[in-house]
């Protein structure tokens, strides 16, 4: 794993979310649905936003970009232990081992700090560092308009979760959250339960897709069938019932904090993927590997056949097909 990006970030005083710390987590495409759910509320000059698990700040951010875009007043409580909350015998990938390490560390806090400085929102970010079961429950109850989970996957965790935001949520709040990958009634019910009491984080279904079970399940107990966008979810709460919402989502964006780190792919070659990151495109042939492990290593130089590089996509289509020509 290269550094290059992250030391560039942290020495130009900037936000740094990449494959460092595993400082992006997630599909970055579902941040853009964080705006169309603030502009969904009926209140017109202030949101208080809750976030369970900010990790590197990368959403905290953009729960805030959509206040500052949208005009209005408010904050976003952050509430995240940073420490390690995988169990390693459960989940051995080394994405789980890297994740606990720098959280053990203290990297990852540092991280969050360091960007939501540079972000210029701090004066929007408070920051709770805890367990949701030390802080939550000290929250006063209805007292947030918006409130996002996307922390600890285990089922007893996003049950806990779900039941105290219940309590915090304001009437015509709006709870989301992320890694919905499948809903309870699309599934067997005894897979799901018996996958989400496994305490294993990310599992493959019978149906081919994977998901995270213990969110599975644990948003169908607590609320049961909510609108989902594509991993993110969302539902709204009258002061009695929970009612199903529409999010405009026609102009929604990726938040740019987000795609100055991002990989991209734009299409492929049989022999090479076309990425777009940190503001060039990419030409990297297949035999290097995934992109996302590789894109740290890139810089703005050819390295024919392996890589091409280019301001826009087309300049890279243009060396690529060249090259295949003169090859050929």
């Amino acid at each position: 794993m290269s550094y290059r990006h992250l030391a560039e970030a942290l020495l130009q005083n900037r936000p740094y979310f990449g494959m460092a710390l595993r400082s992006l987590q997630g599909d970055p495409d579902r941040q853009r649905y964080f705006r169309p759910v603030v502009q969904a509320l009926s209140k017109a000059r202030d949101a208080q936003i809750l976030e369970v698990g900010s990790w590197a700040g990368a959403s905290a951010i953009s729960w805030a970009t959509a206040l500052e875009d949208l005009g209005l007043s408010g904050q976003v409580t952050c509430v995240d232990a940073w420490r390690p909350y995988f169990n390693l015998s459960k989940n051995p990938a080394s994405h789980y081992q890297h994740m606990n390490q720098v959280a053990e560390n203290g990297a990852i806090f540092k991280l969050f700090q360091h960007n939501i400085t540079c972000s210029g929102f701090a004066g929007k970010i408070v920051t709770k560092c805890g367990t949701t079961r030390e802080i939550l429950p000290g929250l006063a109850s209805r007292s947030f308009d918006v409130i996002y989970l996307d922390g600890s996957h285990m089922l007893d965790d996003v049950v806990f979760d779900l039941s105290e935001s219940k309590r915090l949520i304001r009437p015509g709040g709006i709870i989301c959250g992320d890694d919905l990958e499948l809903q309870l009634k699309d599934m067997d019910f005894a897979e799901a339960q018996a996958a989400a009491q496994s305490a294993r984080d990310f599992v493959a279904s019978s149906r081919g897709t994977s998901y995270h079970p213990g969110v599975t399940v644990g948003v169908a107990l607590e609320v049961g069938e909510v609108g989902m966008w594509n991993g993110f979810w969302a539902i709204r709460f009258s002061g009695k019932k929970w009612e199903h919402i529409q999010l405009d989502v026609s102009t929604s964006k990726i938040p740019a904090h987000l795609l100055h780190g991002a990989i991209k792919i734009e299409s492929e070659t049989p022999t090479h993927y076309l990425i777009s990151s940190h503001g060039r495109y990419f030409a990297l042939a297949k035999e290097l590997g995934p992109p996302e492990i590789v894109s740290e290593f890139l810089g703005d130089d050819d390295v024919p056949p392996l890589v091409f590089t280019g301001d826009v996509l087309e300049v890279v289509h243009k060396k690529l097909k060249e090259y295949c020509e003169a090859k050929s």
